[in-house]
């Protein structure tokens, strides 16, 4: 099980929830942090109704954990310059207040948008969570069959949930490795 506390961007989360997978991070994770401003994307008027019924569902377990930024606080202040692009670029409100608690609490990014948070990731050695990676350690952990990871990854591509490759089987011998040298070693 993952000890850090891992913070959620929506894409990440939203992958699982989707394909009414949410539960199975519970093999992962005893919890998972939502900052308010990710929680806020997921619940959103034009959001899948069963996203949004899943994600209730994670709450009401105490599974998924919302949390806020408080005004005046650093996370808050990383925040704001993430927001802003004083550091590099824009990026959106769910990714920089996910990257912004992971950095301040020592904690795990899961995000798939690779190409807004490449920066931070490498900046601050971020250890990162795809959902390519989360189905990965899964398959590893022996708690899922690579079967179901693949059926699992033509669900969420079938629902336009951005993944790197055709398949999972693809991902894991082409690319899972590669992640782990990258990002995935730091998670420990």
């Amino acid at each position: 099980m993952i000890e850090k506390q891992t913070f959620y961007d929506s894409d990440c989360l939203s992958s699982f929830l989707i394909i009414d997978e949410g539960s199975i991070l519970k093999k992962l994770f005893k919890e998972i942090m939502l900052p308010k401003q990710v929680y806020e994307e997921l619940i959103y008027e034009g959001t899948p109704e069963n996203i949004k019924i899943n994600l209730k569902n994670l709450i009401e377990e105490n599974f998924v954990k919302i949390i806020d930024i408080d005004i005046g606080t650093v996370e808050y202040m990383n925040y704001k310059n993430l927001i802003n692009g004083n550091l590099n670029k824009k990026i959106g409100k769910g990714e920089a207040s996910a990257i912004s608690l992971a950095i301040q609490n020592k904690g795990i990014l899961a995000s798939n948008n690779f190409k807004d948070i490449k920066y931070y990731v490498d900046t601050y050695e971020l250890p990162l969570l795809t959902t390519a990676y989360i189905l990965g350690l899964l398959v590893d952990k022996k708690f899922i069959k690579k079967e179901k990871a693949n059926s699992m990854w033509t669900e969420m591509l079938k629902y336009k949930r951005k993944l790197p490759n055709s398949s999972f089987n693809e991902y894991y011998e082409k690319q899972y490795e590669k992640d782990y040298n990258d990002y995935g070693k730091r998670i420990k």
